[in-house]
């Protein structure tokens, strides 16, 4: 397998953890960035100033990023309701770094529809009280 110079900086950067980022001194590396990272398995996000490339780790193609968002949800909702953009920013926090409140309503949502989760007054998200009980 023929190698890249990218290849040990995006092992690097998959070592650090989801959310942390590369900083590349030409804008031109992102096309074989971007292939490197995909025959390496990971989700890689971009963002350009001046001359400048910066590269953020998503986490892994692999990840169960949807099952593992309904869990980080759920947990933050046993502090109490909130609203879809508290729970977006909680979870960004811990590492979520492709989240936004308009993902987070989608999720609602579909969790609304299994019971899992109630709508509240104001669009604040609480544990369906039924199903807490049970």
């Amino acid at each position: 397998m023929r190698g890249s110079p990218y290849d040990a900086l995006l092992e690097q950067l998959a070592a650090a953890g989801p959310g942390k980022g590369l900083k590349f001194g030409d804008v031109k590396a992102r096309a074989s960035v971007t292939v490197r990272a995909r025959k390496k398995g990971m989700r890689v996000s971009f963002a350009v100033a001046g001359d400048v490339l910066y590269v953020r780790f998503d986490g892994r193609v692999e990840d169960d990023v949807h099952g593992g968002r309904r869990a980080a949800i759920l947990t933050a909702l046993r502090r109490g309701p909130a609203n879809p953009i508290t729970l977006a920013v909680i979870l960004r926090a811990n590492g979520d770094a492709n989240l936004d409140g308009e993902t987070v309503v989608v999720i609602l949502a579909q969790m609304a529809r299994t019971g899992e989760v109630v709508r509240g007054e104001g669009d604040r998200w609480a544990l369906n009280p039924v199903k807490k009980a049970a």
